[in-house]
């Protein structure tokens, strides 16, 4: 899983460079037709707390072969949460 973390956060730099990547969380899950996808979740601070929506968009094509080369072809589903809204959640 770690291997896998690693590779989703150097995707999301690579990607986004002028975002601090805070932390990513990895969870599997089902989607409404009961087929294993992966949850994932960033949390991020940005300047303006935005992100490229165009990178955004087409982020899972950029993660999907290195993912895959390690084996996991489960389809993410992006969440993307600023630093701030995550501090707030947890409070």
């Amino acid at each position: 899983m770690e291997d896998l973390k690693k590779i989703i956060s150097d995707v999301f730099k690579a990607e986004f460079d002028t975002a601090e990547l805070v932390s990513v969380s990895v969870e599997p899950d089902f989607d409404q037709d009961g087929d294993e996808v992966i949850q994932l979740r960033f949390v991020f601070h940005t300047e303006d707390g935005r992100l490229d929506a165009r990178k955004v968009k087409s982020l899972v094509r950029h993660l999907r072969e290195p993912m895959q080369k390690l084996g996991e072809n489960r389809f993410p589903i992006l969440r993307f949460i600023t630093q701030e809204e995550f501090e707030n959640e947890a409070a």
